[in-house]
Parts: C-alpha cells; structure tokens; sequence
C-alpha cells in the first residue's frame, strides 16, 4: 500500500498500541499530549482544549485519565497557580505480564528440527543434541525514534554517570529552567538529551548552562560547540561573557509576546542576537510601539535601541 499522506506528523511510542491495560480514552490523550508537546518532552494544553479534542464535554472525564496515566507511569504532572499545568511524557513500555509467549516445542531425540506447531514471529536459538528447551518466554523489547538519535559520545558520558546522583536530585523547577533555557535556545533534540545527561551526572547546572548558551549566541557556536563547552567545561573570558546572562530569560519572555516572530525560530534566533544588549526596561518601554510595526520594522528599531 502506497502512503499518500502529507508528512505533517509527530510521533508516539509503538508500545502504547501494545498496552492493554490502557482504555481508548488513556491512549488518545496520551497521544494528544504528544501532539501539543512536539519536540519537548513536555506539554501545557489547557482542560478545555483537551476536551475538544477528546470529543469529551466533561472537565472531569479529562482529569480522571490524566490521574490514571500518571499512576500508570506515563506522565508525571507538574501543577502550576493561574497557569495551565505542565505534563511531562515518559517513554511507554509493554509490561511482562502483555508480552505474548509462544509454544515452542522441544528438540526431538534424533536432533532433527521441528518444522511445525512453531508461533509466527518467534525465534530459537540452536541447541545442543538431546537436550531440551525448558524455558520458552520471549524477552520482548520495544525500542522508541528518541532511542536511537545521534548519541554524542554516549559511551563516555554513560561512564561517567554516578549511580547515586540522579535528576531527582534537582527540584522540577531547576529542571524545567533548564530544559526551556535549551529549547529557547533551538538545540536539536539530541543534543538536549545529551545535555541533561550532562545534568543528571551533576557535571552542569543551571546558571552554567545560560552562561554558555549566551555565549553560544555571541559567538555563533553550533549545537556541537555548546554541548561541548559544556563537557569539556570551556572557559569563557569575561569579555566575551554577556554582561547580565540572567535577564535574558526575562528577555526570551518579553520577546513571547510577539508570537508571530518567537514561531519562526530563524527569525527568533536573529533576534534574540540583537536584545542581548539591549536592556530589559527599554525593551518594555517599547514594546506598545515594535507591536505595530512589520517584520523589517520591528529589526531595525530593535536595531537603534541597541545602539543607543
């Protein structure tokens, strides 16, 4: 069969067509919370927003399967005042009891190879003469696209992971800082995955981390270089160290406001390259104003404020 389909598309685990112990509504909401997430690993859809595309009219059958599927393991939920609340999605795995076993017989006396009453899909290991297959449970193992993304040096990074240090060190603020420092910045996904690998062994934290992305921006570093810097723990000269690197998540906020430009993640990155030095109070004095104005506009009098 041919896919005609337009490639406009996410993705979500195989496993969560495999989990039988999930009801349709758990798995579509799994799925829509995929969807809202995109490439993070988490999302923020409002209650009625999720409902409209359950086909749901009740709150409640929404937060009812939202619970379950944190129970479940699949989510984990960070609750925020006057905001909608964040959901984190975690890998989906079949468990042992939902993976399938197959009768497979046992060798015969003479060596020959049994041909029939053998399950499709399954296989079998070559086994000596005269001696029996006992145990005939199959480890089945479901693998995700994440798993196997561009791993920078993953084996070097894995030998240095302290088995007593984990991300449950950090509290889920300092974690969501840290992964919206790195999404702000637009770095590819694996080289945010390596990056937070680089945070859970405890080689970076939170404040390194900006002072690094900032210094990316000045200096035009790609994705290698900052994950690099970050590693090998760079030394950045102060001349070239933003003067105030903690204002700029302020100034990715003010500049959220105009959402027209924060979607269009080339024209954001020319922008955040031109408000780094232009300060925090000035951008808000003005910002009535760059909302009027087009595209060349609004760069050319970000442009002045710089220079003023």
């Amino acid at each position: 069969m041919r896919d005609r389909r337009q490639k406009d598309w996410f993705w979500v685990d195989n496993a969560l067509v495999d989990r039988r112990d999930l009801n349709l509504y758990e798995k579509m909401l799994y799925i829509c919370l995929a969807r809202h997430a995109g490439n993070n690993d988490y999302a923020f859809p409002k209650l009625a927003t999720l409902c409209d595309e359950l086909g749901v009219k009740d709150n409640r059958t929404v937060v009812k399967y939202i619970k379950s599927l944190e129970e479940k393991g699949l989510i984990e939920i960070e609750k925020r005042k006057g905001s909608s609340n964040l959901y984190y999605l975690n890998n989906v795995e079949v468990p042992t009891s939902d993976v399938p076993t197959f009768n497979v017989p046992t060798t015969s006396n003479d060596g020959t190879v049994p041909t029939s009453n053998v399950g499709r899909g399954s296989s079998m290991k070559c086994t000596p003469k005269n001696t029996n297959i006992k145990n005939t449970n199959l480890n089945i193992i479901t693998t995700t696209k994440l798993d196997n993304l561009n791993k920078i040096d993953q084996m070097e990074v894995s030998k240095k992971i302290s088995s007593s240090y984990n991300l449950n060190n950090l509290d889920k603020d300092t974690i969501y800082q840290i992964k919206s420092a790195l999404q702000s910045h637009g770095l590819s996904i694996p080289t945010c995955k390596n990056i937070m690998t680089l945070v859970e062994q405890g080689s970076v934290g939170l404040e390194r981390i900006k002072l690094v992305l900032m210094t990316a921006q000045l200096k035009k570093w790609d994705d290698g270089a900052v994950y690099q810097a970050l590693r090998d723990n760079w030394e950045i000269k102060a001349e070239t160290s933003p003067a105030a690197p903690e204002d700029m998540e302020a100034k990715i906020k003010w500049l959220k406001y105009f959402s027209g430009i924060y979607s269009d993640k080339e024209l954001r990155s020319e922008i955040e390259k031109i408000i780094i030095n232009i300060p925090l109070e000035t951008l808000n004095k003005n910002k009535s104003k760059l909302s009027k104005m087009t595209v060349f506009e609004f760069k050319s009098h970000l442009s002045s404020l710089k220079g003023a």
